[in-house]
């Protein structure tokens, strides 16, 4: 149940980005089967070699205050197309932060290979299999907290 920004070369949009923890079952509630990945879902790390990418969207999340961790899974649904999953793990989930998210997102996809698709996953959704499966089996490729040595959202 991948949700977030669904990037691929002449797709649009399909949510948010980071959704608040509470908010994440209503949404699933709310959103719709179709905007829910088809049937079971088969998660595992990406075997994809695209580090610039990787590297302009840790870039990105530096400057992009509210992102504490960046995490990623490759999906294949049981029906339809695999996908990149970007697990997005944020220290507030406010209206301003779930949009700076979505702004670093939408600009980093320029560096994306043409056709691959990329969502975006909250990790504070505590129901979702793809944010479920990033906590228990993929190490950020950004932590904030690691590089600078605390949190750089709120009050230190």
């Amino acid at each position: 149940m991948a949700c977030g920004v669904q990037v691929c070369a002449g797709q649009t949009e399909r949510g948010e980005g980071a959704v608040p923890r509470d908010r994440g079952r209503a949404r699933r509630c709310g959103g719709g089967l179709d905007l829910l990945p088809a049937g079971p879902l088969q998660i595992g790390e990406p075997s994809l070699q695209i580090p610039q990418f990787y590297a302009l969207l840790a870039q990105a999340a530096h400057r992009t205050a509210p992102v504490r961790a960046l995490r990623r899974a490759w999906v294949q649904p049981a029906l339809g197309e695999p996908y990149l999953a970007i697990g997005v793990e944020v220290y507030d989930g406010s209206p301003q932060a779930v949009e700076s998210v979505r702004l670093m997102m939408q600009q980093s996809v320029g560096g994306v290979p043409e056709g691959l698709a990329v969502s975006t996953v909250a990790m504070a959704d505590a129901y979702d299999p793809v944010a479920m499966w990033m906590r228990a089996n993929g190490r950020p490729f950004f932590d904030r907290e690691a590089y600078a040595g605390g949190p750089a959202w709120g009050p230190r």
